[in-house]
């Protein structure tokens, strides 16, 4: 939840914004402590400040852009996957009988694209050089993604790339010892000419693959356009190292997760 600041005594209010990650993130791997985090550059374990002020800045997101960040993707998203965590922790096994509103999950990622600084980057880049919108002013970083945000809410044009790029989900529960870790963006994952996941990790228990369809039709998701399993300790190590490969790759550079020895560890066996 982004916190409103008062500025020159009181003339004018400023959110102090999450940029990177969402609090709801952040709260699902660390509750109220410090945010203890690993730097994908120096592969040293880093504490942070708790949940509420960590990769926090004045200003960055306006308070419309974070009513419409909570509204549109985060609050529904965040409850979904506090659900299936619950589902994971409690070995239940009935994932058949689970529905789950897909749009939810589409939504989030296309958000943490858009707050993701080398793609927004890229793409406010791409609309720079051919001046499709436009622009009869200067526009930064922060700037187009408050807008891109805006415009996400009202047309879902992200939203409706990724449905077609990726046309049925995976949803993932962790139940080993070896949790799932965490960056801000998706990371994807291709298979070699049979199709790619794009992955994102909502909690140590949950992560969300968004699958092509050719690999969909190869491994028979089911009509209702996902399927839900449970995966083994291998597969959870498989997913791990892609995101931390990924994060030495592009900044911000952080990882989250709950056990540092096992983050520095991910940073070695990731090279």
């Amino acid at each position: 939840m982004a916190k409103l600041i008062d500025v020159d005594n009181g003339s004018s209010r400023m959110v102090s914004s999450h940029r990177f990650f969402p609090e709801s993130t952040l709260g699902a791997f660390y509750g109220e402590a410090p945010v203890e985090y690993l730097d994908t550059i120096s592969g040293k374990i880093v504490e942070g400040e708790c949940k509420s002020l960590f990769n926090c800045e004045l200003g960055w997101f306006t308070e419309e852009c974070e009513e419409n960040l909570s509204t549109y993707s985060e609050d529904r998203y965040q409850k979904l996957s506090i659900g299936l965590s619950k589902m994971a922790k409690g070995g239940k096994h009935d994932f058949d009988k689970k529905l789950i509103n897909l749009d939810l999950i589409y939504r989030f990622f296309a958000c943490q694209i858009i707050r993701d600084p080398v793609r927004s980057g890229a793409m406010l880049d791409k609309v720079l050089r051919s001046n499709m919108a436009k622009l009869d002013r200067e526009m930064d970083l922060r700037s187009f993604q408050n807008e891109a945000v805006a415009c996400e809410v009202h047309s879902a044009c992200i939203t409706n790339v990724l449905k077609e790029s990726f046309d049925s989900i995976i949803v993932e529960l962790n139940r080993t010892n070896t949790g799932f870790v965490s960056t801000n963006a998706p990371v994807v994952v291709d298979f070699e000419g049979k199709g790619s996941m794009c992955i994102m990790v909502a909690n140590p228990r949950v992560a969300y693959c968004l699958v092509s369809p050719e690999l969909s039709s190869m491994l028979g998701i089911t009509e209702l356009g996902y399927s839900i399993i449970g995966i083994d300790e291998a597969g959870a190590t498989r997913i791990n190292e892609c995101i931390v490969k990924y994060s030495k790759a592009y900044e911000p550079h952080i990882v989250l997760g709950r056990d540092g020895s096992y983050l520095e560890k991910l940073f070695l066996d990731s090279r």
